[in-house]
């Protein structure tokens, strides 16, 4: 997610358009791997009879809050810089990268398997 937050902070800030492009093909790189890694949380975390449930409601929830935030860039592009969208858009996403870090700590609970 760092990386990732780096290289929206990077489109936002470039005014090179071969560096833009590098870093849109990055993020774009490091976008299922965040994925990936929030599936293997819920994996690793989730109650087996609920993992069905839970990837049923992020799926839809992260469709509708795209489909949402798309529509809401028109119109914080009418009020704020586009520089300033992207920045704001890589220090909230490196927030969250911090917030996640948190659950390192914890270990997941093993289950006992039954003979």
């Amino acid at each position: 997610m760092s990386v990732g937050a780096l290289c929206m902070v990077g489109v936002g800030w470039s005014t090179s358009v071969p560096v833009t492009l590098a870093l849109q093909f990055v993020n774009g790189l490091v976008f299922p791997c965040i994925h990936i890694g929030i599936n293997t949380m819920i994996l690793q975390w989730t109650n087996q009879s609920f993992i069905g449930r839970v990837n049923g409601v992020l799926s839809p929830m992260f469709m509708g809050m795209m489909v949402i935030m798309m529509s809401v860039s028109g119109l914080l592009k009418k009020v704020f810089p586009l520089v300033g969208i992207y920045t704001a858009a890589g220090l909230i996403m490196l927030l969250g990268t911090l917030l996640l870090s948190t659950t390192f700590k914890h270990k997941p609970e093993q289950e006992q398997l039954s003979a």
